[in-house]
């Protein structure tokens, strides 16, 4: 009998741990933050398009999201553990399918799903763990990206401008072969035969994108803020969370912003930046900031 009672008690334990371990590990509901509205007029819908109001800086961007800019409009949107960054350019249409943020305890799963219906978007990925996904569907197909700077275009162009791009395009509804586009290289779609298009030199460039920016600081209680495009800031704890509600309609903790210059930001073409995998930032002088999502 207790042999059975030592049995019974390893097995409750050993449930209890797997519970545990489940619970812990289970993927939440990220957010982005609206950080730079600039040229002509864009727009937020939060239902899949159903509906739409004017785009501000500072507006949240959720699961189910979707900005879309007129012919000079280009939106800037900080994505945190999701990203860091995505620039939606005029005349484009973009949706926010899945932001999903997934912590193990040994380390963070993202899964970033985003629908390019129209027009061009730029990016930068961080490095990601191994089970992460980063997506970007559009009409002609899916774009899986890790630990890059990239542009994609609704047309199927895809420019890589640092790191490595796999595609899939889609004839019909037959998918292609992978396709893996490397540093400084571009693809498009086959034709209609079926036959691939030549991988070609990108005709996007760091200078191209190097204007994307987060300005980005830390705070004594481990958390940080975001310098927004208006000067001001936006105030986050230590995982992530908006201090003083949910940005976009929740009283968002937004204070004067302080001299930028001296914000770290995560420049693409500057040495200043590196998001590691951890979440941290590491500035060009070796200081780690964290959390730097």
């Amino acid at each position: 009998m207790k042999s059975f009672r030592s049995m019974f008690k390893g097995y409750a334990v050993a449930l209890l741990a797997v519970l545990f371990f489940s619970a812990s590990a289970q993927a939440t509901a990220n957010k982005g933050v609206v950080r730079a509205v600039r040229g002509g007029s864009a727009e937020i819908s939060s239902d899949k398009g159903k509906s739409w109001k004017k785009a501000a800086v500072g507006m949240a961007i959720a699961a189910n999201s979707a900005i879309k800019t007129d012919s000079t409009a280009v939106v800037d949107v900080f994505l945190g553990d999701n990203g860091p960054v995505v620039r939606v350019n005029p005349n484009s249409q973009l949706g926010f399918d899945k932001l999903d943020v997934q912590n193990s305890g040994i380390e963070k799963i993202i899964e970033t799903q985003l629908d390019l219906k129209s027009g061009q978007i730029l990016g930068n990925v961080k490095k990601m763990a191994a089970a992460s996904k980063y997506e970007v569907k559009t009409p002609h197909g899916v774009a899986g990206i890790r630990g890059t700077e990239y542009s994609i275009s609704a047309d199927g162009t895809v420019s890589v401008v640092s790191g490595t791009v796999v595609v899939v395009y889609i004839i019909g509804d037959t998918p292609q072969p992978p396709i893996t586009i490397t540093q400084g290289n571009q693809a498009s779609p086959p034709g209609a035969s079926g036959q691939p298009a030549p991988i070609v030199a990108s005709a996007i460039t760091q200078g191209t994108i190097a204007d994307i920016t987060v300005g980005i600081k830390p705070t004594a209680d481990g958390g940080y803020t975001i310098t927004l495009d208006n000067g001001k800031v936006l105030e986050f704890d230590s995982i992530g969370n908006p201090k003083g509600g949910d940005h976009g309609g929740g009283g968002p903790a937004i204070t004067p912003g302080p001299d930028t210059t001296t914000t770290d930001n995560f420049d693409l073409n500057g040495p200043l930046t590196r998001v590691n995998a951890d979440g941290s930032v590491s500035t060009v002088n070796g200081t780690t900031h964290s959390p730097g999502t």
